[in-house]
């Protein structure tokens, strides 16, 4: 079983890092789920999630990270770097700008999309004394991802897709 407080732990070590850097990085996914909805690391969570703009110098990132004594499992093209702690990994997802209106990410072999606004501007979340950045508009952020059911835990949860952002197109109507 993991240990949802050392994980938590690591992440605080790593985004204070990011943070002490000057990188601009988020809270994503799951990671941002549990601790936004439950003010906890969920219980079948076995990965942390950031996220970073594209444009952010990743060999930067990558000697953080590394200095901090976890090395490099996996590394897709800009798009992903993951790394591998002892019980679990940290997975850094490329956010890019897609037109002054939207930012896109790949995951999965597809595209999610959302627009600026949602990660634009960024706010502390305090969790235990450990404060994370995460999306201004969070709630809108998670409903993106997630659909109306974000609120709700549901471990039977399954990526893609049950992902609402799962395979769509950006519309400005939303």
């Amino acid at each position: 079983m993991l240990d949802h407080q050392e994980i938590l732990t690591t992440l605080f070590k790593i985004t204070q890092e990011l943070t002490k850097n000057n990188i601009k990085y988020w809270l994503d996914g799951g990671t941002l789920l549990g601790l936004y909805r439950d003010g906890k690391i969920m219980e079948h969570d076995n990965d942390v999630d950031l996220g970073v703009f594209y444009n952010t110098d990743t060999t930067q990132v990558k000697k953080i990270i590394l200095n901090l004594g976890y090395p490099i499992e996996n590394e897709k093209e800009g798009r992903k770097l993951t790394f591998r702690c002892p019980k679990f990994s940290i997975d850094i997802w490329g956010f890019y700008g897609e037109n002054e209106k939207q930012y896109w990410h790949r995951a999965w072999g597809v595209g999610f999309y959302f627009k600026k606004e949602i990660l634009d501007n960024l706010v502390l979340l305090t969790i235990d004394n450990m404060s994370f950045y995460i999306p201004s508009n969070t709630e809108t952020y998670l409903y993106e991802i997630y659909g109306e059911g974000w609120k709700v835990p549901n471990p039977n949860f399954r990526k893609p897709e049950d992902y609402k952002n799962y395979n769509c197109t950006y519309s400005p109507s939303r």
